[in-house]
């Protein structure tokens, strides 16, 4: 078999000797059977093991003449449960040495010697090779589109972001819209109430028009408005007071909660606020 291997270009490559220690000087490593493996073949760049091993059938051990005399002197003797005893029979196996659970066994019968299947032998190094070849290209297309995969669901999840930032000044502009006409209605029914009346308040020690200064404020509150944004009415930020005590300050506001601290404009129109 080595020679027609040799011809077909299909170099046998001896196994890498192993470190030579006093106790285990003719140690190999063993091929997947646990026979010696030989070395491995080179075909078409992938590497086919090839180990041979006699096969044989484990029997109940006989005791040698030695261990009956030791046993007789009282000596203590190891006694194997198991010999092997071997049948003449030998086996080749061809294995991958990338993928050890790729292998192929060729056995002596009782009608035909290994020896004699040469030829599907090497069939059978060939059909290793390739089949290793077809696995490491379906490895290299799946990892192509396993990235290919990766790259989609990164570009998707930065779009899906572009987006919510989109939608998220959105409901900004329609959640200050939605309050500017809530403030709206109410300086229009307080209007009304008050007729001609004016309610006063007091801002940095002057007398102002409340709700002139209310309108002006909802004006820069609202998206919709022309009017330009009065940076003395925008919100301070605090990093004192925990955005859910804002939250719930403001929302209390918005649902009357503090309806003790209001003036009663149709009772008092002439009321100044403090």
């Amino acid at each position: 078999m080595l020679r027609f291997a040799d011809q077909l270009g299909w170099k046998l490559v001896a196994p890498a000797p192993a470190k030579e220690v006093a106790r285990y000087r003719d140690y190999r490593p063993p091929g997947p059977s646990g026979a010696p493996l030989l070395g491995h073949f080179d075909v078409a760049g992938e590497a086919i093991g090839i180990s041979i091993e006699e096969r044989y059938r484990q029997v109940e051990h006989v005791p040698t003449e030695e261990q009956k005399r030791d046993l007789r002197l009282g000596r203590h003797v190891y006694m194997p449960r198991w010999d092997h005893e071997y049948r003449g029979e030998l086996r080749v196996r061809l294995t991958s040495v990338e993928h050890r659970y790729q292998s192929k066994d060729f056995s002596d019968s009782k009608s035909r010697k290994v020896e004699d299947r040469i030829q599907q032998m090497l069939r059978a190094l060939w059909g290793l090779a390739t089949a290793l070849k077809r696995q490491r290209e379906d490895a290299r297309l799946h990892e192509i589109e396993r990235q290919r995969e990766e790259r989609l669901q990164r570009e998707r999840a930065q779009r899906r972001e572009a987006h919510i930032k989109l939608v998220h000044e959105l409901e900004r502009q329609a959640g200050a819209w939605q309050r500017a006409r809530m403030l709206r209605a109410y300086l229009r029914s307080a209007r009304r109430v008050l007729g001609n009346a004016k309610l006063y308040s007091t801002l940095l020690g002057e007398k102002v028009d409340f709700l002139d200064w209310a309108e002006k404020y909802v004006n820069q509150l609202d998206p919709l408005h022309p009017s330009a944004r009065n940076r003395d009415l925008e919100k301070g930020h605090s990093y004192y007071t925990p955005m859910e005590e804002k939250m719930e300050a403001a929302l209390l506001r918005l649902i009357g909660e503090e309806w003790e601290a209001t003036p009663k404009l149709a009772i008092e129109p002439s009321h100044q606020s403090d």
